[in-house]
């Protein structure tokens, strides 16, 4: 909830030079009305609206009105979209494997860290 609120207040004042009309800004998904993710999308717009006090408004476009998970990218990459959420299959074709495997030298380092969040105890 804290990083959600960190990243409106940081949207609100990005935008805050904005002219008095609104300013809005697409978002879309390929998941349907009623997803959790589209859900969570409904509910950014609200905040964002909100916070911003009318000057932004965050026009919503689920269950792939404006395309699939590849035309959505291309969009974003375009400017012509401002926020996506995809699933994740679509960017394991942008990653390589050697670029995952050349971020560390060894496993050694992922499994310290995965051995320190296994540690962790839980919040309840």
């Amino acid at each position: 909830m804290k990083r959600q609120f960190a990243f409106v207040a940081c949207l609100a004042a990005l935008f805050a030079w904005a002219p008095a009309q609104a300013q809005e800004l697409k978002f879309a998904t390929q998941n349907p009305k009623g997803h959790p993710l589209a859900m969570g999308m409904e509910k950014f717009a609200e905040i964002v609206g909100a916070k911003s006090g009318g000057r932004l408004k965050v026009k919503l476009f689920p269950g792939g009105v404006l395309g699939g998970d590849q035309a959505n990218v291309s969009a974003l990459q375009g400017g012509t979209l401002e926020m996506v959420v995809l699933n994740s299959g679509i960017l394991a074709s942008q990653v390589s494997r050697s670029s995952a495997s050349t971020t560390f030298r060894s496993c050694s380092p992922i499994r310290r860290r995965r051995t320190r969040w296994s540690t962790v105890p839980s919040a309840g």
